[in-house]
């Protein structure tokens, strides 16, 4: 299953070390955005850069819906760009 995973590297609330990186390493083909600059809220504070990567993420998942788990992962990695 494709995943997202959106992160503020500057969330004191949650940080990003060792949260965000050691969540996404737990699941296999994981895509992380490490917001720059984002705080806890980077998701409505960082929306330009959010909406641009979560557009290319679901247009990614869209070309691989009738690919195989195996397939998915390989055209999901050449996706993140």
């Amino acid at each position: 299953m494709p995943v997202l995973v959106i992160h503020g590297t500057a969330d004191t609330m949650v940080p990003f070390d060792p949260h965000a990186a050691g969540f996404a390493s737990r699941i296999p083909g994981v895509e992380l955005l490490a917001v720059e600059g984002g705080e806890h809220a980077a998701i409505f504070t960082h929306r330009k850069i959010v909406r641009r990567k979560v557009a290319e993420f679901l247009e990614c998942v869209n070309q691989t819906r009738n690919k195989t788990p195996h397939e998915t992962c390989e055209i999901n990695r050449t996706c993140e760009n």
